[in-house]
């Protein structure tokens, strides 16, 4: 039985350097894991204590080499929805050096949409060869579009070629049943009727249907990175109106991200046309710059009100943006992120996805890049596990993957 005691000598040591006794505490107390690791106020300890209890039980994981009955513990943890607890159970299970395949080909055929996504990417990070038959039996016959996308991304990087998914009669079947329901609203500001048009390599104009399927399955996968299917469709596009395409989505994403809420009381509308006109610009234009973001945190204890902006909860239709445009967009992604810098934490994270996702050179150099020299931590940390995870589905190490690419990325000697 863990008691109060136990945890607080372990935190103490920990503050100190020394993970011995909370590793000590995993290995003979394994089933307590659950409970230290509980959100919830426990073991007579207050709930601003949970930080940093979570914090040393995860340390803890990271340098445990796992006992048998540990393992077992781990495992629905390293198939978990939390990332932190994921990437630590499945640290301390590496260590072990035995990979549960059995259990995660059980999890592809019988688990939930959690279970299937982060077992297959576990499986192609670990290089395991022999579930391709297994994954590709679970891509055909996978609804949930998240899934799907993690599945083909497995496969992929497991060097199965793309070419052998491609199915243009399926992909236009496909986009009968998503779209069965109807547009959703929420997403009428894409203006889907005037968006460019683009075509087949070939000359077959790309149809409407085609794109809101596309921009739908993607809405609802709700991840900026664009799936493996998606870029490979894209690349068989004619490269002018592809581009425009997607820098058209990506547009029409940021003016709703930008976009001020109606009506605005008019005590804070005058606030904001003033520090708009001390600017020297429009406010709508003003509301796109990191001004505008600093100034807007402070109306709160200036006038007593607020006002939100933002599209992330529709961040997922970057993903077909990112699959269309890499060219263009790369550099204005950067660029985003550079001049937003811990200003939009949760927009500049969907940019960094959006390079992850890309099929594009400058688009890895560019995450190398900030992985290694960026002033916001969360953003660096951020930008340098997607680039271990890109590294890792070919089979290289972040230096190896460090190596094949170009340093400057266009970014200047700051990181920026």
């Amino acid at each position: 039985m863990v008691t109060r005691t136990d945890i607080v000598l372990a935190q103490r040591a920990y503050y100190q350097g020394d993970l011995g006794p909370a590793k000590e505490l995993l290995l003979a107390e394994p089933d307590a894991l659950g409970v230290l690791l509980d959100e919830r106020e426990l073991l007579g300890g207050a709930s601003w204590e949970t930080h940093s209890r979570r914090s040393l039980v995860l340390a803890a994981l990271r340098d445990t080499t796992p006992s048998a009955a540990l393992l077992e513990v781990l495992l629905p943890l390293a198939l978990g929805t939390r990332r932190d607890e994921r990437e630590a159970a499945q640290s301390a299970i590496g260590r072990a050096g035995v990979l549960p395949t059995a259990r995660l080909f059980e999890a592809i055929s019988k688990g939930t949409k959690d279970d299937r996504i982060h077992a297959a990417d576990w499986l192609a990070r670990s290089r395991v060869k022999e579930a391709v038959p297994l994954l590709v039996r679970a891509f055909e016959k996978e609804k949930v579009e998240a899934a799907r996308a993690s599945i083909l991304r497995a496969l992929v990087g497991l060097g199965e070629p793309i070419a052998r998914f491609l199915d243009r009669a399926r992909l236009a079947a496909d986009a009968d049943k998503a779209l069965a329901k109807g547009w959703p609203t929420s997403l009428a500001f894409l203006r889907v009727e005037s968006l460019p048009r683009a075509r087949w390599r070939g000359g077959d104009e790309l149809e409407l249907r085609l794109v809101q399927a596309w921009l739908l399955l993607a809405h609802k996968a709700k991840t900026p990175m664009a799936s493996p299917l998606l870029v490979a469709y894209a690349a068989e596009l004619e490269d002018a109106g592809r581009e425009a395409l997607g820098e058209a989505i990506y547009e029409r994403w940021l003016d709703e991200d930008f976009r001020l809420p109606e009506p605005l009381d008019g005590d804070v509308r005058e606030r904001l046309e003033a520090w708009a006109q001390k600017a020297g610009m429009p406010l709508e234009a003003y509301a796109r710059t990191p001004g505008f973001k600093l100034n807007v945190g402070s109306l709160g204890w200036m006038i007593g009100k607020g006002i939100e902006t933002g599209a992330l909860e529709h961040r997922g239709v970057l993903a077909v943006a990112a699959a269309l445009a890499p060219r263009r967009l790369v550099p204005r992604l950067v660029k985003y992120v550079r001049d937003f810098r811990g200003l939009r934490i949760g927009a500049s994270r969907a940019m960094l996805h959006m390079l992850a996702g890309m099929d594009d050179r400058a688009a890895t150099q560019a995450l190398v890049r900030l992985s290694m020299r960026f002033r916001t931590a969360s953003l660096r940390k951020e930008a340098e596990k997607l680039v271990n995870e890109i590294a890792a589905l070919r089979g290289w190490s972040p230096e190896e993957l460090a190596d094949h690419t170009i340093p400057t990325a266009g970014l200047d000697d700051d990181g920026v």
